[in-house]
């Protein structure tokens, strides 16, 4: 059984952000789909951590980045149908 509670040091923290980072800007992949959790769970291990705990927090990680896009793009795509509601009563 694998014991997930284990807190991370400001040094591991930090490069595991560089880690995701670091995929940002790697643009071949289509939305860095895999990249990002193959890179943190490859670093884990160098960094002190479980593989699987890298695994784990790619997966979180991305999660909650699909996650704040679906909620923007709601709020996007409201607004902009408020626009063109208020637009068409205005020209009748």
């Amino acid at each position: 059984m694998i014991n997930f509670r284990r807190a991370l040091n400001p040094t591991q923290a930090v490069a595991l952000s560089v880690a995701g980072a670091l995929t940002v800007a790697i643009g071949f992949f289509p939305g860095g789909l895999g990249l990002r959790e193959a890179l943190l769970a490859a670093l884990s291990p160098l960094i002190g951590l479980q593989f699987d705990i890298g695994v784990l927090l790619g997966s979180i990680d991305r999660l909650i980045w699909l996650s704040f896009l679906a909620v923007a793009s709601a709020v996007l795509a409201l607004f902009a149908w408020r626009s063109n509601q208020a637009l068409l009563s205005e020209g009748d």
